[in-house]
């Protein structure tokens, strides 16, 4: 999981894609700080907590999990300084063919859609990576990151809002290429697929009457 400039909750499932029973699966429903590894671009302020409970900021159930437990990330809080940070699990290596699912929040300040002054953050996951190097946008704009790397942008607020990196795209795919899922690869949220596939929500009534200023 690779995170920059945003906050992100997960849960975790890597199973074969012939379901025969899942290769690695983490709810966090109990402390598992020691079995991963957090590398951090040290460039702005960061958080990493592996036992959160996401209910404290009104954040409903994961649809896929139990509990409200979760791996929560945050950077570029206070600093302003673009950074980022990354985690893997430790000692976990796959190979053939599987597929990586997990639940995942993402937030921002409101007004819902365009968000406001300084919201646009985006959130990655990817695979491939040893787990010994920070694997955010800068770490592969720098020809350091690792692994294949997806992102997308909490609010739509950017004219990449989905986006794909690898050693041979450091800057990410550009639109019209086939690693996107939308139609001729459009990578803007303002797409039709991805307006019908990932609308745009309100945040919930619990989240709104704890943080007010939030808007939407």
């Amino acid at each position: 999981m690779y995170l920059t400039k945003g906050l992100s909750l997960m849960a975790l499932l890597v199973s074969p894609s012939i379901l025969l029973g899942a290769l690695y699966s983490q709810d966090f429903n109990v402390d598992d700080t020691a079995n991963w590894t957090v590398n951090n671009s040290t460039t702005t302020d960061a958080t990493v907590d592996f036992f959160y409970d996401y209910s404290a900021i009104g954040v409903p159930a994961a649809p896929n999990g139990t509990g409200t437990r979760g791996l929560k990330m945050t950077v570029n809080n206070s600093a302003a300084v673009f950074g980022g940070i990354s985690t893997s699990p430790n000692g976990q290596s796959f190979s053939g063919n599987y597929t990586v699912s997990f639940d995942m929040w993402q937030n921002y300040v409101g007004p819902l859609g365009p968000g406001g002054s300084g919201t646009t953050q985006l959130s990655l996951y990817g695979i491939g990576t040893t787990g010994t190097t920070d694997s955010w946008i800068g770490g592969w704009t720098a020809g350091g990151a690792q692994g294949l790397g997806f992102g997308s942008t909490l609010d739509g607020g950017s004219a990449s809002d989905f986006r794909a990196y690898s050693s041979a795209a450091l800057t990410s795919y550009p639109a019209g290429n086939a690693v996107y899922q939308a139609p001729a690869g459009a990578i803007n949220n303002s797409a039709a697929y991805y307006m019908t596939a990932y609308p745009p929500q309100a945040a919930p009534a619990a989240q709104l009457t704890l943080y007010p200023g939030q808007t939407v």
